[in-house]
């Protein structure tokens, strides 16, 4: 069995807490930081499982950083994710949700813990879903770990 990804919901249903955001998810690529993605409203996972005869039963979850604004899921994910796939290590890109990006930069009057609390609900959830998806994806589940960059630390 070669090595595979596949992309999974995190939540049944609209993720809560989020039942009533508008903002429509954005992707923009080829940016200093690779693929870039604004205003996510759905949460996923990307599995990027190893081949079977390489793979160690450890997992870890990627948070992409991004200033609570953006997630830089090409860098600070998908090259992440292929890296660790590569040596084995079961790998979860997590595409948490941010609150909409209005014009340019970082908003002076943003409120942290506003901010990060869907990215820190969806984390948990994350963990949950790995760890019930645990034996069809080849990880042990007191075997997995989180690595987050930035606003996903």
């Amino acid at each position: 069995c070669s090595a595979r990804s596949q992309v999974v919901n995190i939540w049944p249903g609209v993720a809560p807490g989020s039942e009533h955001w508008t903002q429509k998810e954005r992707t923009i690529e080829n940016t200093p930081l690779g693929t870039v993605v604004f205003n996510v409203v759905t949460p996923t996972l990307t599995a990027y499982l190893p081949e079977r005869s390489k793979a160690t039963g450890t997992g870890v979850i990627i948070a992409p950083g991004g200033a609570f604004v953006a997630l830089a899921i090409e860098l600070e994910g998908q090259n992440v994710a292929r890296w660790l796939q590569e040596r084995g290590i079961a790998a979860f890109v997590l595409k948490y949700r941010i609150m909409e990006k209005r014009g340019e930069g970082i908003p002076a009057n943003m409120n942290m813990d506003e901010a990060g609390k869907y990215g820190i609900a969806d984390g948990i959830q994350a963990l949950r879903v790995v760890r019930q998806h645990a034996t069809e994806w080849g990880v042990s589940p007191d075997r997995v770990g989180f690595i987050g960059f930035s606003a996903g630390a």
